[in-house]
């Protein structure tokens, strides 16, 4: 193994490895040692958070470079701790520029808060890069045209005008730039940032803007009846994405599908079958029957559906009734049929894409944007499991 450990070597390394003597090696621990004290030195220490103290921004250095000198540094170190990355940040600012007095008076805690005034020191220093430059441009274009004056006059330096610090937030309505700025401000404020520096009556108005934006969804409905299951000969009465690491409540492998309770036409309905595999939206006659629902809303209008093996069945009636699921009520149209099933509704695609819903029959799980936010909507797996049972059953029992 001594031996076989020169063919891993090269350069210095090497050298070193030809040069020892004859009979100093007595085993490959003692030659790992020799090599380890040898060659310490040439080790790379890791980087700790207190070497972010030594980035600091030099006299004349534009902020930008400074900010991204300072990320650069911070993403070599591997666990760097986020109130040391907030105090290096801040004492390496030149210490008479308007950033550094801010941050310090503001207390920032997170990055993300120091960064946010960040931007709008950048775009107030580039905005004065541009104007100084424009000027320039303006001067040698007036410089072309006759002046009736004795005396030419010329572009001089704005040395003046760099003497006075003009604030992030001073700005005249004449200029662009204030437009841009005004955008990234109004960001800001979307994003919950800058509101200690608003007035009470800013903070006021944006309080009210909040309050109308997030109106609470409507209370669900009293439901005026209950439908459970009809089932064939059973002895039982009765915005979007899934992650990998969400909880799964039921016993996984499994392989129920998706049943879940809704109200329809404020009747609580359960053993509603969501099918994504369905075009039509079914509810079958014996549910219709136990929802004791009124003749009047009935639209007597056969339609032919195909089945798995295209054997062909037509429906008795059409109806249109209003599903309620999670504050969203939706009109919905049902194809009604005659036979025996275990299930009392089959939701289809015309439901599912009505709702803009994303289904997961492994989570058990229904979830479809709203002006709230994204709902879901679980499903039963003892109901689940309980239909595939009554499936299999040769007599009608109707519950």
């Amino acid at each position: 193994m001594c031996k076989s450990f020169g063919s891993s070597l090269a350069g210095p390394a090497l050298q070193w490895y030809t040069n020892l003597p004859n009979g100093s090696i007595d085993s490959f621990a003692q030659l790992t040692d020799t090599f380890m004290e040898q060659f310490a030195s040439s080790k790379k220490l890791e980087k700790l958070s207190a070497d972010l103290y030594r980035v600091y921004q030099k006299r004349g250095e534009p902020l930008k470079e400074y900010v991204s000198k300072f990320n650069k540094e911070k993403i070599s170190i591997p666990a760097c701790n986020p109130e040391t990355v907030v105090d290096t940040f801040r004492k390496g600012l030149l210490p008479n520029g308007e950033l550094y007095k801010e941050l310090t008076k503001l207390g920032c805690t997170t990055m993300e808060d120091a960064l946010a005034r960040v931007v709008i020191q950048i775009r107030w220093e580039e905005d004065e890069i541009n104007r100084v430059i424009h000027a320039r441009d303006d001067s040698r274009w007036n410089d072309r045209k006759p002046d009736a004056r004795p005396t030419e006059t010329r572009y001089q330096p704005p040395a003046c005008h760099l003497k006075k610090v003009r604030k992030p937030y001073d700005c005249q309505p004449q200029y662009d730039y204030c437009i841009a700025l005004r955008l990234e401000v109004a960001a800001l404020l979307k994003r919950g940032h800058l509101r200690d520096l608003l007035t009470d009556k800013g903070k006021h108005t944006i309080s009210q803007k909040s309050n109308k934006e997030t109106s609470p969804p409507p209370r669900e409905p009293t439901p005026k009846g209950f439908c459970s299951l009809i089932s064939v000969g059973s002895e039982i009465s009765g915005g979007i994405q899934f992650e990998d690491d969400e909880p799964i409540t039921q016993a996984a492998p499994h392989h129920d599908a998706l049943v879940v309770s809704l109200q329809i036409a404020n009747i609580l309905v359960k053993r509603m079958f969501v099918d994504e595999g369905s075009s039509a939206n079914i509810l079958f006659l014996a549910s219709v029957k136990a929802m004791g629902l009124e003749e009047e809303n009935i639209n007597r209008r056969p339609t032919p559906l195909f089945g798995f093996s295209f054997e062909q069945k037509y429906t008795i009636e059409e109806i249109v009734l209003p599903i309620y699921a999670s504050g969203v009520n939706r009109q919905t149209v049902f194809l009604v049929i005659d036979a025996p099933s275990p299930y009392n509704v089959l939701l289809g695609r015309p439901w599912i894409h009505d709702m803009r819903a994303v289904l997961s029959t492994f989570h058990q799980t229904i979830r479809f944007p709203t002006k709230w936010g994204v709902r879901e909507i679980k499903g039963d797996p003892k109901a689940s499991r309980d239909c595939y049972k009554n499936a299999f059953k040769g007599k009608d029992n109707a519950l």
